[in-house]
């Protein structure tokens, strides 16, 4: 009797110990998928970080505004329209350098407010980015055109 009922104790314990290594097992599964994502989003950023020029930081908006100039955009719809007329898409420094100069911004660091710009287009799924030889490329998504 007692080889039994210790028998059956050691059962239900077993299989409380599987049951627990299953939930462990799911639990990891979610982690490692959890993990794949900030991986690719750190890559994204370390990418986008390659692409900022060495000197943006330590430049600054040293140009005064003329008298007469065209109204301003904004950094976003700036963005936008200009890639809108680059169907295949630009090298980011090249939205970078087109741009510095003609948005309207009250940032320290034009420049460094376009980079993060694109940063935020693409994380919402406006642009898309992708790599080439000469560096990251952004385009607008297909059917975001309009």
């Amino acid at each position: 009797m007692k080889t039994t009922s210790a028998r059956s104790v050691v059962e239900a314990r077993i299989s409380l110990l599987r049951s627990r290594q299953e939930q462990l097992a799911q639990d990891f599964d979610r982690i490692k998928e959890s993990m794949r994502t900030v991986h690719a989003q750190i890559h994204v950023l370390q990418s986008v970080l390659a692409e900022f020029p060495d000197d943006a930081i330590d430049e600054s908006s040293e140009e005064g505004e003329g008298e007469g100039e065209p109204e301003k955009q904004g950094a976003t719809d700036a963005v936008l329209d200009l890639l809108k007329n680059h169907p295949d898409g630009l090298l980011i420094r090249e939205v970078v350098n087109t741009l510095k100069d003609t948005v309207e911004t009250n940032a320290a660091d034009p420049r460094r407010m376009l980079y993060n710009t694109i940063l935020n287009l693409r994380k919402r799924r406006t642009i898309q980015a992708y790599d080439t030889p000469e560096g990251i490329r952004v385009a607008i998504l297909n059917g975001q055109s309009d």
